[in-house]
């Protein structure tokens, strides 16, 4: 009686080892995919949030960008997983009045998050600041 493996059965089981990695890579980058739609999300819902709190206090309502993460006044700091970025077309901070008429002179403002690649941008409407997505 001979002992060991077939070239048969060698072959089927790297085939079978070879679609189970695959198939992990796959899921991995559709969770990484979905995380990045959920925080641009939820900082665009923060956004709404600063902006409707400044109508209902009626006092002005602030949220600052960095590079890792962004700050509501009062709330916070929120940092985006690691290799997530944020840009924004203005350096200084986003401010919402007693109207919710945020603190943007003539154009709108973008905020860019960026993921191995893939951007979603937020925009910012300069007289309503009505928050959009861009997915």
């Amino acid at each position: 009686m001979k002992r060991g493996f077939t070239l048969i059965e060698l072959v089927l089981v790297l085939g079978i080892m070879g679609l189970l990695v695959s198939a992990v890579g796959l899921n991995f980058k559709a969770v990484s995919a979905y995380q990045h739609r959920t925080e641009t999300r939820a900082l665009a819902r923060r956004i709404r949030t600063a902006r409707s709190t400044a109508v209902a206090t009626r006092s002005t309502v602030s949220v600052s960008f960095r590079e890792d993460g962004y700050t509501v006044q009062g709330q916070g700091p929120y940092r985006l997983p690691q290799g997530m970025h944020l840009t924004s077309n203005v350096s200084e901070d986003l401010q919402f009045n007693k109207y919710g008429i945020p603190s943007i002179e003539g154009k709108a403002r973008t905020l860019t998050i960026t993921y191995q690649g893939q951007s979603i941008v937020i925009t910012i409407a300069p007289v309503t600041g009505k928050v959009t997505t861009k997915l």
